[in-house]
């Protein structure tokens, strides 16, 4: 009614006038002049009409506790509705004059008034207040609602005990619950970390009825977690406060079966409080008692701080207990927990009771699993390697948290495979896991690999064909390894092999493990470069290994090694007879190991080159190399090199073979098996001779 706002000499329409600017049907004033609480329509009229100052910060702050269009007349507020519609009205005329508007709701608004304000609020960058007790709140709320608009640099001291600073020439600068007077009933009527001074044991002062910040009093350690035997540090802390304390007593229990006390003082030889009064430990039951003085032995005045401050330090050593423990104040009349001021009233303080609890530090132990090297499965160029899942235990039971990584050298993300391996590529996978103690931050690492080589195992067992007299005898054997698309040239590997006792008999030997590149070989070919042909053999695969077999008479579908071919080429021919020719009678070491240079006639391994190394030659005179692993390494069939059964002395030396002209036993300038003929006519007429009548 007029009577409660007669000091208002204008309204907004006398003013500014009743047309309301925004969208083609906004909220309007009836007659240009509302008598109800139009607050909305109002907004939108003052930020845009008001002879705002060109450098000055706008700021609307309109004060009801009904809906913003026409009040609550007739049907209370709407939301939707027209009262909606004249908040967003006000919202886009505002913005577009930058105005924030500021709303401050009344102890009657209902929850429809309170949303809309604030949607205003939010919408133009303002805040909002809502008052309880117009005598007591109405002056603050406005002041503070001016200095978070008004203040382009708010700070924060740390001080909750201030409200709304301000950084005036870099300092925060605020104003205490005193300065702003807030009348209370109850707790929850004052800002939060204040209360409502109105209990005759708390000290208050002047404040009493009003909203006033307890000084805070809490022990605190330098952190949550300790070795056993380690020594912990912590401090008695007085919060800031409004009061000035001059000093105070304090009695605490703690845990001795988990700490160890040491000793309790001032925790500077300058601090305020200095002068102990009184102080005392029972060891057996885990309490202290201390009191202490703000004294100035210079001046001989008691001093005092309105906080935060150190008022004590002490020192403990930690047990090597797992179980949590802490430290509490206590009150056992006459050893309270209180602190005092200048007059030695007790200040209301805000106690934390007890300390946060200290705990062992965790010892973590990790179950990685061992490092692995290994060879691709056959057939393939990875391999199957599986663990246990790594896990982490601490020595305080508690739950850890575990973290698990992968990497591979070529780059590959391997990360999945850290839990329980799997399908590995061939390189190095390197995992590392970590289990932390969120509780203590402590952590442990492990670490192990899996590398998977790039070669396979192969295993082959070799039959030279008989008869073979050497017993060991050492060959060189070549091995062509072929994959199962031929997309690419054989592998080629030689290898000194030995045959015969002590472990096989006369001719067998077993070549292996060999070490070929990871592939998926279909066949081998194989052969003794000084004395046989190629053979054949499939690729088998025998667990974690390739195996291949070159055993039995090829006339009963075995694949030995068949002799008698002596200069590498694809067939048994003439050249092999002449070579067996031109060393007949040679003692030859039978041990042919790879790098021996030059032919080697001494074919069954008995030291001497004979009859019987020439009767090999013929009983497999003709024979070739068996068909290649792949078509276009068919040699027999696709080179055409067709046998020779004879050749001239001449053309010999144009081969590079002239050394076998002395095979030319009949002089006839060709080599064939007339030759042997010859030859051996000669070795009996020689003994005829040289045999006595």
């Amino acid at each position: 009614g007029a009577p409660f706002f007669e000091c208002l000499t204008d309204d907004v329409a006398t003013m500014l006038g009743g047309t309301v600017p925004g969208s083609p049907d906004p909220c309007g004033f009836p007659d240009a002049f509302s008598a109800h609480e139009s607050w909305g329509p109002a907004t939108a009229i003052v930020a845009e009409r008001y002879p705002w100052n060109a450098t000055a910060v706008r700021v609307i702050v309109p004060i009801s506790d009904e809906g913003p269009c026409n009040g609550s007349f007739l049907d209370g507020c709407n939301d939707p509705g027209d009262d909606r519609d004249s908040i967003s009205n006000a919202i886009a005329i505002a913005n577009a004059n930058n105005v924030n508007v500021s709303p401050i709701t009344g102890t009657s608004a209902d929850d429809c008034v309170i949303t809309l304000a604030t949607a205003l609020a939010e919408g133009t960058g303002g805040v909002t207040f809502h008052s309880q007790d117009p005598d007591a709140d109405l002056a603050a709320a406005i002041y503070q609602i001016l200095l978070a608009e008004c203040d382009p640099a708010p700070c924060d001291d740390g001080d909750p005990c201030t409200l709304d600073d301000l950084c005036i020439d870099g300092v925060c600068v605020g104003d205490s619950p005193g300065d702003l007077m807030i009348a209370c009933r109850e707790d929850a009527d004052c800002p939060e970390e204040w209360f409502c001074c109105d209990t005759p044991e708390e000290y208050c002062g002047d404040m009493s009825g009003y909203c006033d910040c307890r000084t805070s009093l809490c022990v605190e350690f330098d952190r949550v977690c300790y070795e056993s035997g380690e020594p912990i540090d912590a401090r008695i802390v007085m919060g800031a406060g409004p009061v000035v304390v001059t000093g105070g007593q304090f009695l605490m229990s703690y845990d001795p079966t988990c700490l160890v006390f040491r000793s309790i003082g001032p925790c500077t030889p300058d601090s305020i409080f200095n002068t102990v009064i009184d102080w005392w430990v029972d060891e057996p039951a885990g309490r202290i008692w201390y009191a202490v003085l703000g004294y100035d032995p210079n001046s001989h005045e008691v001093e005092g701080t309105v906080g935060p401050y150190d008022i004590a330090c002490l020192e403990f050593v930690k047990l090597g207990d797992c179980n949590p423990c802490n430290v509490c104040f206590l009150d056992d009349n006459p050893y309270n927990t209180v602190l005092t001021d200048e007059q030695g009233r007790r200040v209301s303080i805000e106690n934390c009771v007890c300390s946060e609890d200290v705990l062992l530090d965790t010892d973590i132990e990790l179950n990685c699993p061992a490092s692995v090297t290994t060879d691709p499965d056959p057939g393939g160029l990875w391999s199957i390697v599986t663990w246990e899942p790594t896990a982490g235990s601490s020595n305080c039971g508690r739950i850890l948290d575990l973290a698990c990584t992968g990497s591979h050298d070529s780059g590959i993300s391997v990360s999945d495979l850290a839990a329980n391996g799997g399908r590995f590529p061939s390189g190095t996978s390197t995992f590392q896991c970590t289990a932390t103690d969120p509780t203590c931050e402590s952590s442990a690492t492990c670490e192990w690999t899996v590398h998977v080589s790039e070669y396979h195992n192969v295993e082959i067992d070799v039959q030279l064909s008989r008869p073979i007299i050497g017993d060991p005898l050492e060959r060189c054997i070549e091995f062509e390894f072929y994959t199962d698309d031929c997309s690419q040239l054989p592998e080629v590997v030689r290898q000194t092999v030995t045959f015969g006792w002590p472990w096989y008999f006369p001719g067998e030997g077993q070549v292996g493990p060999l070490r070929i590149p990871a592939a998926n070989y279909d066949c081998v070919r194989a052969r003794d470069p000084k004395h046989t042909l190629f053979s054949v053999a499939d690729m088998q695969i025998d667990g974690d290994r390739w195996v291949a077999e070159f055993f039995g008479n090829p006339a009963t579908d075995g694949n030995w090694l068949v002799n008698g071919n002596l200069d590498s080429s694809a067939i048994i021919d003439v050249i092999d007879m002449a070579v067996v020719h031109s060393q007949l009678g040679m003692h030859l070491d039978p041990n042919t190991a790879c790098g021996l240079e030059g032919e080697h006639a001494d074919i069954n391994g008995d030291g001497l080159v004979d009859a019987a190394d020439e009767a090999i030659v013929l009983s497999n005179f003709l024979e070739t190399d068996k068909e290649a692993c792949c078509p276009d390494e068919n040699i027999v069939a696709a080179a055409g090199e067709p046998a020779i059964t004879e050749i001239s002395v001449k053309e010999l030396r144009q081969r590079g073979l002239g050394h076998l002209g002395v095979a030319d036993f009949n002089q006839d300038g060709l080599l064939n098996l007339e030759d042997g003929a010859a030859q051996a006519a000669s070795s009996s007429a020689k003994r005829r001779v040289s045999s006595p009548r």
